[in-house]
C-alpha cells in the first residue's frame, strides 16, 4: 500500500493508530522532559522536531492515544527504564502511568502470535504490530517491518517518511 501519509491518516483516523515501541519511547520520554530527547541513548536519535510530528500524528485521530499490546508494553517499559534516576522513578511514576491509563490496548495471546509466520523472522512485539495492521495505521520506523506490511498491503507510515511529508507540507 503506497499511499501518502495524509491520504492514509484521513482513511484511518476513525480506526487507530499503532506505534511501534521506538517511537512510543520517543512519545514518553518527549511528555516528560523535551530537553531527555537528544540525552536519553533510546531517544537520541531523534529530534523535538521529530517528538512534535509524533504528537501531531496522534491529535488527526479522534481518541489521540495510540493502540498498543502488552508486548509493546513490555518492550517500552524495559527501555524507558533505562533512565538514570531520579528521572526513571519520575518518567514511570507520571507520564508512562497515565499513557497506558488513556491507550487502547489489545490483548493478543502470545500463543497465536508465535503461530504466526512472521513470528520468526521479527518476533512477538512485530507479530502483533502485524496483526494490528489488518485494521488499523502503523507508524514505524523499523524498515524491516514497514517493507514487510507493505508487501502485504497494510497501511503503515515509515516515520522517515513522515519527517519529509511533514518539511514539504510546511
Amino acid at each position: 500500500m503506497s499511499h501518502s501519509p495524509e491520504d492514509l491518516i484521513s482513511r484511518y483516523a476513525d480506526k487507530g493508530l499503532v506505534v511501534d515501541t521506538n517511537l512510543l519511547v520517543l512519545l514518553i520520554i518527549g511528555s516528560f522532559d523535551r530537553s531527555l530527547i537528544t540525552r536519553f541513548k533510546r531517544t537520541q536519535k531523534y529530534t523535538v522536531d521529530d517528538f512534535d510530528i509524533l504528537v501531531a500524528l496522534l491529535d488527526c485521530f479522534p481518541t489521540r492515544s495510540p493502540i498498543l499490546t502488552p508486548q509493546i508494553w513490555i518492550e517500552t517499559n524495559s527501555l524507558v527504564g533505562q533512565l538514570a534516576e531520579p528521572f526513571r522513578t519520575q518518567c514511570l511514576d507520571t507520564t508512562f502511568r497515565q499513557l497506558v491509563n488513556i491507550s487502547s490496548e489489545r490483548y493478543l495471546a502470545s500463543k497465536e502470535l508465535a503461530a504466526n509466520q512472521i513470528f520468526t523472522r521479527f518476533g512477538l512485539t512485530d507479530a502483533g504490530i502485524e496483526q494490528l495492521a489488518v485494521e488499523n495505521l502503523v507508524v514505524s520506523d523499523d524498515f524491516p517491518l514497514v517493507s514487510y506490511l507493505e508487501k502485504l498491503d497494510r497501511a503503515v507510515i515509515n516515520f522517515n517518511h513522515l519527517r519529509n511529508w511533514n518539511e514539504q507540507s510546511r
